[in-house]
C-alpha cells in the first residue's frame, strides 16, 4: 500500500474524512457564467407582459424619443409612477440593445445579477474566511453562541 493510501485508511479508521481539494479554476469560472446565463438566457423570449411593462418602458423609450434623461414621458406628458433612475436605467438598456424586449429588460437582468453576487459576497463575510475551503471561524463549530465551551477555548 502507498503512502497516500495508508493515510486515507488512517483517516477513515480515526472517523475522520480528508478535507476535500478546494476548486480549481475552471470549477470557479463555472459559477459566474452560470449566473451571467441565469440573468440573462430568456430576457427576449417572451414580449412584455401587460399593462406594467410595456407602459414602463414605453415611458422610458420617451425620454430616449424626447432627449430628455430626467423626465420619463408617457403619450408626450410626464409618468413619473417609478424613480426617474429606473427608467434611466430601462432607456440605456433600450438605447444599447434597441427597442426590444431584451433592451427594456437589460436593467432589471442586471440588478438581478448584482443582487446574486452581492449575496455572494455578504456569504463569504458571514462564513468569515474562505468559505470554499472551510477555512473560516464559523466553519467547523457554527456561531459563536452556539458552540460548547470546550470549542471556544
Amino acid at each position: 500500500m502507498t503512502s497516500v493510501g495508508a493515510g486515507a485508511g488512517a483517516a477513515a479508521a480515526a472517523g475522520t474524512r480528508p478535507a476535500p481539494a478546494p476548486p480549481g479554476r475552471a470549477a470557479r469560472a463555472l459559477v459566474p457564467a452560470a449566473l451571467l446565463l441565469l440573468a440573462f438566457a430568456f430576457q427576449g423570449s417572451r414580449p412584455l407582459a401587460d399593462p406594467d411593462e410595456g407602459r414602463y418602458a414605453e415611458a422610458a423609450r420617451g425620454m430616449l424619443a424626447a432627449r430628455d434623461p430626467l423626465l420619463p414621458r408617457l403619450d408626450g406628458r410626464p409618468h413619473l409612477t417609478k424613480p426617474p433612475g429606473t427608467y434611466l436605467a430601462v432607456a440605456a438598456g433600450l438605447g444599447t440593445l434597441g427597442i426590444n424586449p431584451w433592451g427594456a429588460r437589460a436593467a432589471g437582468a442586471c440588478a438581478f445579477l448584482a443582487w446574486l453576487l452581492a449575496a455572494r459576497a455578504l456569504g463569504r463575510t458571514l462564513a468569515g474566511g474562505d468559505a470554499r475551503r472551510g477555512t473560516g471561524p464559523r466553519s467547523r463549530s457554527g456561531p459563536r453562541c452556539c458552540r460548547s465551551s470546550a470549542a471556544r477555548s
